[in-house]
């Protein structure tokens, strides 16, 4: 909570325009934990915030199980489910990472459907990725998980900023949901 207090006080003069918040916590939530309305404050700021889905193992779950924990169950947060490519360019044969918890967020009704709640918003490669490991210059790392999925999208959210940079957040969110399979 510190660290978003802290980034929505400097972001501006630092120009930060995207975070990712690659923290999940297990407990569901329908949007309005103080975590998640930190976050939608961090949009109404101008900044993309991504934040991973989280990890049936991370929560002691069966994958698959329906869970949405903040900081994802912010309504303007991209929030990011992982997928495993399986190794392979082909796009016909990716998974869901085999630790995968599912939406929708707890407060989703289809008699009165609130369409802020249909999370994750978006996925991405989680399954065996490598990256740099911390605290090192030359070293990498394998791990697996959202919190590996997440970066992507926030990468990818960082380009449609430097191609647009009048967008806002919102806007940068529908782009890459639009565009995701293209």
């Amino acid at each position: 909570a510190e660290a978003l207090d802290w980034l929505g006080l400097h972001a501006h003069a630092l120009e930060v325009r995207v975070a990712n918040l690659s923290i999940a916590f297990c407990t569901d939530d329908d949007g309005t934990s103080a975590i998640a309305q930190q976050v939608n404050h961090l949009v109404s700021l101008g900044i993309v915030v991504t934040a991973a889905h989280g990890n049936a193992s991370d929560c002691l779950l069966t994958p698959g199980t329906r869970l949405t924990s903040y900081p994802g169950s912010a309504s303007y947060a991209v929030t990011v489910a992982g997928t495993d490519d399986r190794a392979t360019v082909t796009r016909s044969d990716e998974a869901d990472f085999s630790q995968f918890l599912r939406g929708p967020r707890n407060d989703f009704n289809l008699a009165s459907p609130n369409l802020l709640a249909l999370k994750p918003d978006i996925a991405a490669p989680g399954d065996n990725i490598r990256a740099a490991r911390y605290n090192s210059t030359d070293r990498y790392a394998t791990d697996s998980g959202t919190s590996m999925s997440s970066p992507h999208v926030a990468g990818a959210a960082a380009i449609v900023l430097e191609a647009r940079s009048k967008i806002d957040p919102g806007g940068v969110k529908d782009v890459l949901k639009r565009t995701a399979d293209t």
